[in-house]
């Protein structure tokens, strides 16, 4: 699946492109960014409610191929500057996590492969 595949299954705002074809490889659900790192891995789409550079952050370290915000939330503008110049994807849905899991469950979407970036 695409991010952009993946965004529709949702129905997010896409606040940040990163490459056109990102293939997602699973899913991780947490807010913990401490637990985001040992648990992510290479193509992960990472829902989540933080959204701060941090998370940003982690999801550059990780090589998630998104950063999917819960709850309509956004990131400040610096975040998203700082998406953009990364070619982070960005997005935001209006359910809570809860909800988004489900959906790209249903999708077909699992938990993923565990690929750590090196």
């Amino acid at each position: 699946m695409t991010v952009e595949k993946l965004s529709e299954i949702l129905g997010a705002e896409t606040l940040s492109e990163g490459e056109s074809g990102t293939s997602v490889s699973g899913c991780l659900v947490c807010d913990v960014m401490s637990r985001a790192i040992a648990g992510g891995f290479l193509g992960m789409a990472w829902i989540t409610c933080a959204n701060s550079i941090n998370a940003l952050a982690v999801s550059v370290m990780t090589g998630a191929a998104c950063l999917i915000l819960t709850d309509g939330l956004t990131p400040d503008e610096q975040t998203l500057e700082r998406a953009r110049m990364e070619k982070i994807w960005v997005l935001s849905a209006n359910e809570p996590a809860f909800t988004l899991a489900g959906r790209l469950y249903e999708a077909g979407l699992r938990q993923g492969n565990g690929a750590r970036r090196k």
